[in-house]
């Protein structure tokens, strides 16, 4: 009889752990939405940044960037530019904090060197 009574307390402890398995967002939404947008900000303010590195220091050389730093730095800042809305309200989106999926097509990326600094005249 032991044995029984032992294996129906186990079976009820289970059921009663899987009855309480939900859906839960750990994080408050308002807290969450506020560090989706504050990493973006903060990626915009990179991607300026480097944006004035490679006015500063990438002299294009037939419309190619002169080394792989430049071609890197030119990659984020299109990313970004480009990428930041879709790409947060995708977080949003997966984090439950708004109901509308963004759309299946992520934004198209310009070449890099289209960041090339123009040659004066």
């Amino acid at each position: 009889m032991k044995p029984l009574m032992g294996a129906l307390l186990v079976l009820v402890a289970l059921m009663l752990m899987g009855s309480n398995c939900r859906e839960q967002i750990v994080r408050d939404k308002e807290t969450y939405k506020n560090e989706v947008k504050l990493l973006g900000e903060f990626s915009i303010q990179q991607a300026n940044i480097l944006d004035e590195f490679i006015k500063t220091y990438c002299k294009c050389v037939n419309g190619d960037f002169p080394n792989d730093q430049c071609t890197k730095a030119a990659v984020a800042v299109t990313l970004v530019r480009r990428r930041i809305n879709w790409h947060t309200d995708m977080m949003l989106f997966n984090g439950g904090v708004i109901a509308e999926r963004p759309p299946e097509k992520i934004p198209d990326l310009p070449k890099p060197q289209d960041l090339c600094p123009k040659e004066a005249p």
